[in-house]
């Protein structure tokens, strides 16, 4: 058996997890905003959305490392 199952299943079913990962990630977009690409560097250049660089997100970049983060 997994054994991060019980870790995963208590963040699933935790609302303030959610709107913890929600607020942070609407925190990220409103530093910074892109879209074609998860995220992109001060230049512009396209990057991991979990990269030090980073300084823009896209909504779905910005949701996923919120959820890194958070956990």
């Amino acid at each position: 058996m997994n054994k991060r199952a019980p870790e995963l299943t208590y963040h699933v079913l935790q609302p303030a997890m959610h709107e913890k990962i929600l607020v942070r990630a609407a925190e990220l977009v409103a530093t910074g905003w892109t879209r074609g690409t998860a995220a992109r560097d001060a230049r512009g250049q396209k990057v991991r959305s979990t990269a030090p660089q980073a300084t823009a997100w896209c909504v779905v970049g910005a949701r996923w490392i919120a959820h890194c983060t958070s956990c």
